[in-house]
């Protein structure tokens, strides 16, 4: 018999599967790792949306993007993300234009295991499920 399964996350609790994504992400150009928490208990993505289109106008282009959410400890909802297309942008503008609350923007180092961290509760709550952007950055 297999690993006993919900009915709503057939793949709960599969860590091989959160170890293959983070590869998988890991095998794409990224440009910036990005964590975005709400000053308040917003539910839904609509925010995170609203910034890629901000990024888009100042980078000029089209961004990238693989997103995670999580909640906090205080139950507040917060945002991993790879970006690709804001290589001509310093962090500081990444972090400048997110205006829904706290930002940590860094330059993505492929060896420091951001392609698998955003991923960590993947399969672990309902939140933690891959948001990609409809085209995926270039292979490394």
């Amino acid at each position: 018999m297999g690993a006993a399964h919900t009915n709503t996350y057939p793949l709960l609790g599969e860590e091989r599967l959160t170890d293959e994504l983070g590869a998988w992400l890991g095998g794409h150009r990224w440009n910036h790792f990005v964590t975005l928490t709400y000053h308040y208990s917003a539910r839904g993505d609509r925010q995170f949306y609203r910034w890629i289109r901000r990024l888009e106008q100042l980078a000029g282009r089209s961004v990238q993007f693989a997103m995670f959410s999580e909640l906090t400890t205080a139950g507040f909802l917060h945002h991993h993300a790879l970006v690709f297309g804001t290589g001509g942008l310093p962090a500081n503008i990444l972090r400048e234009s997110w205006t829904s609350g706290r930002s940590d923007v860094q330059v993505y180092d492929p060896e420091r295991g951001a392609s698998h961290y955003i991923c960590k509760r993947y399969g672990k709550d309902e939140l933690a499920f891959p948001n990609l952007s409809a085209q995926m950055p270039p292979t490394a």
